[in-house]
């Protein structure tokens, strides 16, 4: 059982986590796919330079999308939830 009083914020982000992981599913089965060129990325930060734009191999890409899903699907697990 999931105890509210200790886990309030991640069941507030529940599905904040589970839209997350359906980007990273969109994401990983393009990449998956065996295209040319690279993997265009933006990053944003909210105390940072703004947005930045780059460019990474499509091999180096998918692995760590895959690492980020699981990262969220460990972390649902801590919540007793099955992704």
């Amino acid at each position: 059982m999931v105890k509210l009083s200790e886990n309030r914020v991640a069941l507030i982000n529940l599905g904040t986590t589970i839209a997350a992981m359906d980007e990273l599913d969109v994401l990983i089965k393009f990449y998956s796919e065996d295209k040319p060129g690279p993997a265009y990325v933006t990053f944003t930060h909210v105390d940072g330079p703004g947005e930045v734009k780059v460019q990474f191999d499509r091999k180096n890409i998918l692995p760590t999308l895959k690492a980020q899903k699981q990262r969220l699907v460990d972390y649902l697990a801590t919540l007793g939830v099955e992704a």
